[in-house]
């Protein structure tokens, strides 16, 4: 892939309206506790909140993800979902150079016409 490995997504079956959260997924393989998610494209019942959202993962299971989250509230689950993490910066100092970004930039090939043809990698 030319812009890093691809980042994991898993496939929501249901999730309950309960304190704290339990979202039951296809899989859990690759996530941990800590983790930032993003859950995206669920269908509730209109009746309360939805749970598309950011949240941190506070416990796994083989097909559970438990988030520190109230959904008493909100409306049932009917359908579709997944819940992807979040990709973030190294933790350095200085942020802003490549090599400190977990998936780092390739650098741009640019034709160089003082060297008649050939090409030179722009970083």
């Amino acid at each position: 892939m030319p812009f890093g490995k691809a980042r994991y997504g898993a496939m929501i079956q249901s999730f309950t309206l309960a304190n704290p959260c339990v979202i039951t997924v296809d899989t859990t393989q690759f996530f941990q506790v800590g983790d930032e998610i993003r859950i995206a494209n669920t269908v509730s019942m209109t009746s309360g909140l939805q749970l598309n959202g950011t949240y941190t993962v506070d416990g796994l299971t083989t097909n559970t993800i438990t988030i520190n989250q109230d959904t008493s509230s909100y409306g049932a689950y009917i359908s579709g979902g997944i819940v992807s993490i979040l990709e973030g910066l190294n933790p350095n100092p200085n942020p802003f150079k490549q090599e400190n970004i977990y998936h780092p930039l390739l650098p741009w090939t640019v034709f160089n016409q003082a060297k008649g043809g050939g090409t030179i990698p722009f970083v």
